[in-house]
């Protein structure tokens, strides 16, 4: 709750300065927090990336559907309910306010009712 607060002190702070025609200043990350920031961009990239170059037409493929002898791929997710998952937990976990709706149609075990 505290980061909530300060969050919101610090969006009132930046929307003054913005609206004196002032730029708000940005405190550079530390290290570790820039660390993480790059991997999380990253990963955000390559998965984006991923998520495009698949034609719209497989996004119902399943390692399931290829049979592998000794696999144990029986209810893998298609990779379409994988882009959805992934979405769906970003959402889930980054959103700021509780009381924030759930994007329409999302069906996460973890989502709130719209």
């Amino acid at each position: 709750m505290r980061l909530g607060r300060a969050f919101e002190v610090l969006l009132l702070l930046s929307a003054g300065a913005i609206a004196e025609g002032q730029t708000p200043s940005v405190t550079p990350l530390g290290p570790f927090a820039a660390a993480i920031d790059a991997e999380i961009s990253s990963q955000e990239t390559l998965f984006v990336d991923a998520a495009e170059a698949m034609p719209a037409e497989k996004f119902d493929f399943s390692p399931e559907a290829l049979r592998v002898p000794g696999a144990a791929l029986s209810g893998v997710r298609a990779f379409g309910m994988q882009v959805k998952h992934v979405a769906a937990d970003n959402f889930a976990i980054w959103r700021r306010w509780p009381e924030s709706p759930s994007p329409p149609g999302q069906t996460h075990p973890t989502a709130r009712p719209t």
